[in-house]
């Protein structure tokens, strides 16, 4: 129930009456209107505190069975000076603070309890409890309070100050419901929430068979807080930190288990185990972080891998005499030992073993042969016995102890024995004081047949290599002579001696060739070559500790790297070699060699890193090659007269301070002398005397990105460039491709003189491909009579300050020579196309253009100084004049020799100007034209047959007097008024310029053709013809303007236009005659026939009076028109023959005809 306060004045006095009742007595009993309870818990109390010191807490309030008190930290009996209580037979649960703070002594707790929390009796002065004995319940282990101390029941608890609980604690036997099992009997997976840290894994769940803990990184044993454990009987598997963080303090392993798995029991609080008799390998870190104090290794196992025991508290161990393997780190590392022995079942003692110890005894029996590195270190050894068996001590064994010194064991049984020593020899029963040195018994194996392969006398592979250090190879195994030693090719994983730590080695008398690898990467300290032997191959003894070396005559094959990095110091070379390799004696410590006479080359850090101060190479050395003699002490050096080459870094990093190059060395590579301090400049020998000699160039790296040309024989202070004398190369069949004439391609790499013959592999040459030179920083190219052209690219880059081009050279295409290097450009007098951007960037001072030019591409000349050139004459009969070449649709005309723009390019216009023979004219119209238009271009000159051309008479559709030509541009004479209908159409016009006398366009004259845009019409023109220009692409033009004589424009719907407006419809007509109507200006196809054949108007080409004759006696009228649509005279009601006085400007006027049903006009010229 819910307490209740009472508000009325009657409940208030019936509480007080019953409360000075109670006060009469002792003790107090607790009543339901007291507390509040909740489920079983009281979690709240009301009474006169300061009357009553001694409470009874009932088993049963408000109805409830009393379980607990105070489950929320309010400490419902707190500091209220209590004195005693009597608490509930049935009470389970004491919260925390629950009766903190009183006068408590003692109090009797029943058996029912199972939990008192914390602060629960606090700051009660003198206070003790007993806790209840539990002992007759089957699963009830303890007492456990604040995590890390258990008590047993019945047991007296006296200080209870501070943050202290007391749970009962009872074993849990999981099931089914806490775990996951699979078909194997392994544990998956364990739901249970762990609230008792007392586990039992039964041997069966669910029906079955537990055998193995397998659950992996989640729902596992680990971190539970697991106090006991107990394992199934047929437990075989623990996954690694199976129990890892818990506090088990014992375990028992079961017989079933033969291996305890990576860190299965990892930072427990163990302190001691029970092994069973079947295990054999106690795993990695198994039992680190415990708190073994004492151990019996049982003579069942066979290993302990490394840490399994290390950081424990372990002062006694004892070994079993059965072998075990203790060779892993770290095993029992962090201990408290104190005196150990160490049987002779152990052979090898892993590195830190027993190190961070106490151990002041050490026992070490016959039978033990490796002690690992710092396998005793820190610990408090004074002295240490070495057994006969032992045959290695790794660095600081014995390091960090009071022990000063040891003794090595004296061997006399071991006809095999050599010393003792790993990088030093040290004699039996020497005493050693340093204990950073490797100490191992170094003796004699000689090979079996057993380990090795043979084939054809040839040993293919060593199955035998692990722990040798000195091996005899005898002169016969498998019952062949053995040869040659060489890793068989087929068998990827056979091997010879490399890598297998050997220090001194045999070879058999027989032996005549050392293969590739063979003794690489151990650390023999010398070796006799056997007479027969004559080749030793790549890196056969790279990486050993080879002092000096003798290598007689008989050895003429020796390969790369044979014995780099070693500490060889001396070394005799065989006097017949010509070549030493590359990487030969890499990082020695060789301070002086003598290069045999034989010798003609010397590779690649062949003495790189040593200690050489003087060398003399002998007179037949033609190349030295990359960093050969970088990286040691040389102060002077004498080259010798053949010397050729010397190669990138040669002999850089030493103490040169003088260089004299012999007349033969022509290459010089980047940095071959430099880091010589003392060094200032060196000169380049002189190769002008020789013919084919081009210049001396220097690059900034090895792939030539950088040539430039410098004079021989002149100092040189840059030492970190290459320098090369460069000779005339000739292509030849072998060097270049060449297809239908033109070269495509060359392997000529990094020259800059080149001479191209008239013919390569049978072909004449007429072309050079595209980018065949491209920044190839050419200097001399010789170019053969025929060629014809130069293709994209092909000379960009070079640097041909005197070039001549061919007589014949025809066709220059695009950037052929762009930023190249030249002076003066004169170009040959049959070229007729230089591409665009083909000298561009070319920085010269003369430019001479032959007339034979017929296009020039935009930046044909461009460079950052010049801007403009002259146009060239044209020496062709035909030649008009110079178009921009960058507008396919301009018609901007230039004459030669003007100054033009060198970011445009230009091309050469040819025009066939039109002869009497050409055409027929009428009254000084075209009417006719008999041309072939071999040229497309044609130009209407100002006279034809006697007469002045004004203009181009009307056609038909299709049929135009220059109809279907093939016409791609016309020039028109400034005379030309006149353009009939479709006078022009259906060519390739692309472009036009109208004269200024130009008055009337007829209809369809520029039809289809491909006029894309048009310029500004003459300010004279008064009429243009439907569809005249149907082919623009923006699909409008622009009426004339006429800034002086503004008129009105108007098309065949009566719209009007101001001087100069945009119109869009293409097929109107538009005129300044306001009265014009369609056929004013046409030829009306009348339905008299006859009469229209009668009419005549004579003469077409007049002074000053035309005639007008009709044969039929019919009334007739006559209009005159001038070709702007103007009415100059009127004569009505005529009949016959009339004359007719026109005293009227010169120009075309249009005589009118009309009559009843008829209407004609005819064409007629004032002169």
């Amino acid at each position: 129930m819910k307490f209740t306060i009472y508000t009325s004045s009657v409940c208030f006095l019936i509480q007080l009456l019953s409360i000075l009742q109670l006060s009469a007595q002792d003790d107090l009993t607790l009543t339901d209107d007291m507390v509040v309870v909740e489920n079983g818990v009281i979690t709240y109390a009301r009474y006169p505190f300061d009357e009553y010191h001694n409470i009874i807490i009932p088993d049963t309030l408000d109805g409830q069975l009393i379980t607990g008190i105070n489950d929320n930290y309010q400490g419902v009996f707190s500091n209220i000076e209590l004195e005693s209580v009597q608490l509930p037979s049935q009470l389970v649960h004491i919260g925390p603070y629950t009766f903190s703070g009183n006068n408590l002594k003692a109090i009797d707790l029943p058996n029912s309890l199972r939990y008192i929390g914390e602060y629960a009796f606090s700051d009660n002065d003198g206070f003790e409890m007993i806790l209840p004995d539990l002992s007759s319940i089957d699963n009830f282990i303890d007492w456990y309070g604040n995590e890390s101390f258990s008590y047993q029941g019945g047991e007296t608890i006296s200080s209870l100050k501070g943050w202290i609980r007391f749970v009962a604690q009872f074993s849990h036997t999981l099931t089914k419901e806490d775990t996951q099992v699979d078909e194997k009997g392994y544990i998956t997976s364990v739901t249970y929430n762990f609230t008792s840290f007392d586990i039992i894994i039964p041997d069966f769940i669910n029906g079955i068979e537990i055998k193995g803990i397998a659950c992996g990184e989640t729902d596992n044993f680990r971190s539970r807080k697991i106090r006991t454990l107990h394992l199934p009987k047929k437990l075989d598997y623990l996954e690694p930190s199976a129990f890892a963080y818990n506090k088990l303090t014992h375990i028992t392993l079961p017989d079933s288990l033969k291996r305890v798995s990576t860190s299965a029991f990892f930072n427990n609080s163990i302190q001691t185990i029970d092994f069973n008799e079947t295990l054999e390998v106690i795993g990695e870190k198994s039992f680190m972080g415990n708190s073994i104090s004492e151990i019996e290794i049982p003579s069942n196992i066979k290993k302990i891998e490394e840490r399994a025991f290390s950081s424990n508290l372990i002062s006694k161990l004892t070994f079993s005499d059965n072998e075990i393997d203790i060779s892993g780190k770290y095993i029992f590392r962090y201990n408290q030992l104190k005196d150990i022995t160490i049987p002779g079942s152990i052979r090898h003692i892993g590195n830190y073993t027993f190190s961070n110890n106490n151990i002041s005894t050490l026992t070490l029996n016959e039978g033990l042969q490796v002690i690992g590195h710092e396998a005793f270190s820190f610990n408090e050894l004074s002295e240490v016995t070495l057994p006969k068996s032992i045959e290695r001590i790794e660095r600081k064994a014995f390091d960090y102890n009071t022990l000063k010194s040891f003794k090595l064991p004296i061997i006399t049984s071991d006809p095999s024995f050599i010393c003792w020593g790993e990088n030093y020899e040290y004699y039996n029963g020497q005493t050693i004081s340093d204990f950073s040195e490797i100490i191992v018994k170094s003796s004699w194996y000689t090979l079996q047949d057993k380990d090795v392969e043979v084939r054809n006398d040839s040993l293919i592979n060593v199955l035998k290599r692990d722990g040798i250090q000195n091996i005899i190879i005898p002169e016969q195994l498998n019952g062949q002579n053995i040869k040659t030693l060489a890793k068989d090719p087929f068998n990827e994983d056979a091997f010879l001696f490399e890598r297998s730590s050997m220090l001194r080695v045999q070879l058999p008398s027989t032996l005549e060739d050392i293969g590739d690898d063979a003794f690489k990467h151990n650390r023999i300290i010398e070796i006799t070559f056997p007479e027969k032997l004559h080749r030793i191959g790549n890196s056969a003894f790279q990486g050993n500790q080879l002092t000096a070396l003798i290598l007689h005559d008989n050895i003429t094959d020796l390969r790369e790297a044979a014995f780099d990095y070693n500490p060889i110091q001396t070394v005799r070379l065989p006097q017949n070699i010509k070549t030493i390799p590359n990487d030969l004696f890499r990082s020695n410590r060789l301070s002086e060699v003598v290069i045999p006479n034989s010798v003609e080359y010397i590779g690649d850090y062949a003495f790189f890193n040593n200690g050489l101060t003087d060398i003399t190479l002998q007179e037949n050395v033609i190349e030295i090659g990359n960093n050969a003699f970088s990286h040691n002490e040389i102060r002077k050096i004498h080259f010798p007269e053949k010397l050729e080459i010397i190669r990138g870094e040669a002999f850089s990093s030493n103490y040169i301070s003088t260089i004299e190059l012999t007349k033969k060395v022509w290459k010089v590579e980047k940095g071959a002398f430099s880091r010589n301090d003392n060094l200032i400049s060196f000169s380049l020998p002189d190769f002008s005397e020789n013919s084919d000699f081009v210049s001396w160039v220097t690059y900034s790296d090895s792939y030539y990105n950088h040539l430039s040309v410098i004079d021989g024989n002149v100092p040189v202070t840059s030492f970190y460039s290459g320098y090369e004398a460069q000779f005339m190369d000739t292509l030849t069949a072998e060097n270049c491709v060449v297809e239908n004439g033109v070269i495509i391609s060359t392997t000529l790499e990094n020259k800059i003189g080149i001479y191209i013959p008239d013919t390569i592999d049978g072909q004449k040459i007429t072309g050079l491909g595209d980018e065949l030179f491209s920044f190839k920083s050419i200097t001399k190219l010789i170019l053969p009579d025929a060629l014809k052209s130069i293709g994209y690219k092909t000379l960009a880059g070079c640097k041909l300050s005197n070039f001549n081009f061919p007589s014949g050279l025809e066709y220059i295409d695009n950037e052929a020579f762009i930023w190249s290097d030249m002076d003066t450009i004169t170009l040959p007098n049959q070229l007729h196309h230089i591409g665009e951007s083909a000298f561009e960037r070319v920085y010269y001072s003369q430019l001479n253009l032959p007339q034979s030019l017929e296009y020039i591409g935009s930046n044909a000349f461009t460079n950052d100084s010049i801007s403009h050139f002259i146009l060239p004459e044209n020496n062709s009969p035909d030649f008009y004049r110079w178009l921009n070449a960058n507008n396919n649709y301009s018609d901007y005309y230039y004459e030669t020799d003007t100054e033009v723009y060198t970011n445009r390019g230009y091309k050469a216009i040819f025009a066939h100007t039109l002869t009497d023979e050409d055409v027929t004219m009428k009254d000084g119209l075209i009417v006719e034209c008999f041309y072939d238009f071999e040229l497309t271009n044609i130009l209407i000159p100002e006279t034809l047959q006697g007469q002045k051309v004004i203009g181009i008479e009307d056609g038909k559709e299709d049929n135009g007097v220059f109809s279907n030509k093939g016409i791609t541009r016309v020039f028109l004479n400034d005379s030309i008024e006149y353009i009939g209908d479709f006078a022009l159409s259906d060519n390739e016009i692309n472009g036009i310029t109208f004269p200024e006398n130009l008055i009337h366009l007829g209809k369809g004259a520029l039809s289809d053709n491909e006029i894309h845009t048009l310029r500004e019409f003459p300010t004279g023109l008064k009429f243009i013809g439907r569809g005249c220009f149907t082919e623009i692409s923006n699909r409008y033009f622009d009426l004339p303007y006429d800034f002086q004589s503004p008129v009105i424009w108007y098309d065949d719907k009566g719209n009007t236009y101001n001087n100069g407006a945009t119109v869009t419809d293409l097929y109107s007509y538009y005129t300044t005659d306001k009265d014009y109507k369609e056929n004013n200006l046409d030829e009306i196809i009348t339905d008299i026939e006859s009469l229209e054949k009668s009419i005549l108007v004579y003469p077409t080409k007049f002074s000053h009076q035309i005639t007008v004759e009709l044969s039929s006696n019919i009334k007739y009228n006559v209009a005159v028109f001038d070709i702007q649509g103007n009415n100059v005279l009127s004569h009505e009601n005529n009949f016959g023959k009339i004359n007719i006085d026109l005293n009227i400007p010169k120009g075309i006027y249009l005589v009118n005809i009309t009559g009843d049903g008829f209407k004609k006009s005819f064409k007629v010229i004032k002169e």
